[in-house]
């Protein structure tokens, strides 16, 4: 199960745009065992734990 997550998480890239801060959300390419969903990694600060959600999630 680790390494199927690590593979997911090796693919996220950050959504920052100029003048946000980078390092507090992250998406991958959608997974197809996740019904071809992208998972969102997010962060509340940098350096913070990580939240991992599907983008119809609500906080």
């Amino acid at each position: 199960m680790c390494a199927a997550l690590r593979l997911v998480v090796a693919g996220a890239y950050d959504t920052a745009e100029p003048g946000e801060e980078p390092g507090l959300l992250y998406v991958t390419p959608p997974v197809a065992e996740l019904g071809s969903r992208p998972v969102w990694l997010a962060r509340a600060r940098p350096g913070g734990p990580i939240t991992a959600r599907f983008p119809a999630d609500r906080c």
